[in-house]
């Protein structure tokens, strides 16, 4: 992620990254408050749209292996 960050700085282009780190935000916020909050922040509609669908096809697997 750095190598391209460093790329399009170096291109003169443009970079976005977007991150999310809120303890429980995964299981205590629904996905329509989310959409309304972006709604209101007039966040672009393609962002918006992604930070959705990513939200709602979530899903966590978790595996165990001995060492």
């Amino acid at each position: 992620m750095v190598g391209r960050i460093e790329r399009a700085l170096h291109a003169n282009e443009y970079t976005l990254g977007v991150f999310f780190d809120i303890e429980g935000a995964f299981d205590n916020t629904s996905c329509q408050s989310v959409e309304q909050a972006l709604d209101e922040k007039k966040v672009h509609q393609v962002v918006s749209a992604w930070k959705i669908n990513m939200l709602d096809r979530y899903s966590l697997t978790a595996n165990m292996a001995a060492f």
